[in-house]
């Protein structure tokens, strides 16, 4: 015979949801592409002053020009591993750079 109650007599309303969905937490654009520059500068292995970043919602838009295909996979993932990145589009080309340094400048006469 069948319950009237269905499920909910064993204690399961099928209409809940048994935990809340993880929601990733959102942060400022400027804070969190200040964030992927200091992890990208930290890292010896990239010449960060090649590499422009943008933001666009949780997703961090890497462009450039890099030497390697190590160098473009390590830029990669630095920024995945700042807090708030939720993925990143990796633009970066790898070959011999030609374009404008838009990091400090390295001072005259050296």
């Amino acid at each position: 015979m069948g319950d009237m109650y269905g499920d909910r007599s064993r204690g399961v309303d099928r209409g809940e949801e048994l935990a809340p969905e993880y929601e990733p937490t959102s942060r400022d654009a400027e804070d969190l592409k200040a964030d992927v520059e200091a992890a990208l500068d930290l890292d010896p292995a990239i010449e960060s002053d090649r590499i422009t970043v943008d933001i666009d919602g949780g997703t961090v838009i890497l462009r450039g020009t890099v030497d390697s295909d190590l160098e473009r996979e390590a830029a990669e993932n630095d920024a995945l591993e700042v807090p708030g990145v939720t993925d990143v589009r990796n633009d970066l080309s790898v070959g011999e750079w030609k374009g404008v340094r838009t990091g400090p400048q390295p001072p005259l006469g050296r």
